[in-house]
């Protein structure tokens, strides 16, 4: 039976109830495999532990064990990275079947490339600083399409390459919640833009006063009843309470 360590390794001195108890004083050393004899039983002389002789219960490899195992569905092909036993990362490729022929190389290739780059194909990042003499603005979003020579990326935006220092993975801008719904005004100060007892509907936080202009008239938006009042409405009379329909 093959040993399961080898010259070189390193391995953490674990002990069990069997050792000896003068290899006590090395539990929970890291060390090295320095020999290994042809025997089942006690092959592996340790570096630093003054010739005592261990056997494979009393090590442990302070190694990870990593391996990636590919698989497929016939449409989708993922890629999964395990660390010790568990999955810590997937990459994955879709087959269109209405425009390609599937073909299990092909989307293990790319299963593959978007397990391993940080930034794989599709992938939208957002140029942070120029190392590498690229010829994007910082702040631009770039589109990955593939990586060249190493650390370097091609985009879709242009012809020169960005390396991993030059960008960050980009993230959309969360979008502002406006308001929807309707309102009933309670007091319009006697103007002709609003009627007081009117319903107004507020859509995307923009609502038409009764001369049919666009409500806010700069490019602010509604956010709430209080913005309505308070912001938008501050230095006029008009109030407005949510409209209830019954």
């Amino acid at each position: 039976m093959a040993n399961k360590f080898k010259v070189g390794d390193k391995v953490k001195i674990v002990g069990n109830e069997e050792s000896m108890s003068g290899k006590s004083q090395y539990f929970g050393r890291e060390v090295i495999v320095e020999k290994v004899y042809d025997r089942q039983l006690y092959p592996y002389v340790l570096k630093d532990t003054h010739g005592w002789c261990w056997d494979d219960s009393e090590l442990e490899s302070v190694y990870d064990n990593y391996k990636i195992v590919i698989t497929t569905d016939g449409t989708i092909t993922t890629a999964k990275l395990y660390k010790n036993g568990k999955c810590t990362k997937t990459g994955e490729a879709k087959c269109n079947h209405k425009v390609d022929t599937f073909d299990f190389n092909e989307g293990a290739k790319w299963a593959l490339e978007r397990l391993t780059n940080k930034y794989p194909v599709g992938a939208k990042v957002e140029v942070i600083a120029d190392t590498c003499l690229h010829t994007y603005p910082i702040g631009s979003v770039l589109t990955i399409i593939g990586k060249y020579n190493g650390e370097l990326y091609r985009v879709i935006e242009g012809d020169t390459y960005v390396t991993e220092r030059d960008i960050k993975p980009y993230v959309e801008p969360e979008k502002p919640k406006y308001y929807n719904g309707k309102v009933v005004c309670i007091s319009s100060d006697f103007s002709e833009y609003f009627t007081a007892g009117k319903v107004y509907e507020i859509k995307d936080g923009k609502f038409t006063d009764n001369e049919g202009r666009i409500r806010p008239i700069t490019s602010d938006r509604i956010t709430c009843i209080e913005d309505l009042n308070n912001e938008y409405f501050a230095h006029w009379d008009f109030k407005f309470i949510p409209f209830v329909e019954d």
